[in-house]
């Protein structure tokens, strides 16, 4: 399975990015961009799912310099596979 999304604007414009594997080797998902709100994840399957609902996910792309995860809304991520 492949969760995309394309950096749309500032200096890193259209750098791919994934969803983010935290130290805990866990995602996060989040309908609100507060900490408190924030789910965490333990598979792509379970991302994916929770974009279906209208979750956001932090993504980044270490290999490409974007190291932060940023919060990218569920209508700007693409999902196949």
């Amino acid at each position: 399975m492949k969760i995309r999304a394309t950096v749309m604007r500032g200096k890193n414009t259209g750098i791919l990015l994934m969803p983010h594997i935290y130290k805990d080797g866990m995602y996060v998902v989040s309908k609100t961009r507060f900490e408190c709100d924030y789910i965490r994840v333990p598979s792509l399957d379970a991302v994916a799912t929770h974009i279906a609902d209208g979750y956001s996910v932090r993504m980044s792309n270490p290999e490409e310099g974007v190291v932060a995860p940023s919060l990218i809304r569920h209508a700007d991520i693409s999902v196949t596979g």
